[in-house]
C-alpha cells in the first residue's frame, strides 16, 4: 500500500516559506491510528531464529563457522564463504590461493551435490570439508 503522494506548491524565489506551510493534507491513517512516519516500528523477536544453521566448515588447516541463516542458500555458497573468509589477516583474498570449491563432503563421509540446499543436507554444527581447485 503506497501512502499518497504530498503535492507541491511553487514558492516565491527569496520567500521565507517553507513548502510544508503550505501542505494541508493530513497524513495516511493504517486502521484506526494515524500513521506518523517519525515513530519508530515496534519491533518483535523472531521467534524462528532458533532455527538458524551454523556451519563448520574445513579449508586446509582451518576450521571457518559460516552462518547460514535458515539454510536456503546451495552447498557451494558455503565453498564460497569458507574460501572468502579463509584469509583472516587481510593479506590475500581467499579465492586468489584456494581458487574455487570443487567438492564439499560431510563428516568426512558422504559428498553434497554442490547444488543441494544446505537446510535439507545439513544440520546445524554440521562439519562439511571443502576440495578447492588451486
Amino acid at each position: 500500500m503506497n501512502a499518497p503522494a504530498a503535492t507541491l506548491h511553487p514558492v516565491e524565489v527569496g520567500s521565507d516559506h517553507s513548502q510544508h506551510e503550505h501542505d494541508t493534507e493530513q497524513r495516511p491513517t493504517y486502521g484506526s491510528e494515524q500513521f506518523d512516519e517519525n515513530n519508530d516500528a515496534e519491533v518483535t523477536p523472531n521467534e524462528g531464529a532458533e532455527d538458524t544453521i551454523t556451519v563448520l566448515a574445513h579449508v586446509r588447516d582451518k576450521i571457518i563457522p559460516i552462518h547460514c541463516g535458515f539454510g536456503t542458500q546451495q552447498v557451494i555458497w558455503l565453498g564460497h564463504v569458507a574460501i572468502a573468509r579463509f584469509d583472516e589477516d587481510g593479506q590475500t583474498q581467499g579465492w586468489l590461493e584456494l581458487g574455487i570449491p570443487t567438492k564439499i563432503v560431510k563428516d568426512g563421509k558422504r559428498e553434497l551435490g554442490l547444488t543441494d540446499v544446505i537446510c535439507d543436507v545439513l544440520q546445524n554444527r554440521s562439519h562439511v570439508y571443502i576440495s578447492t581447485s588451486l
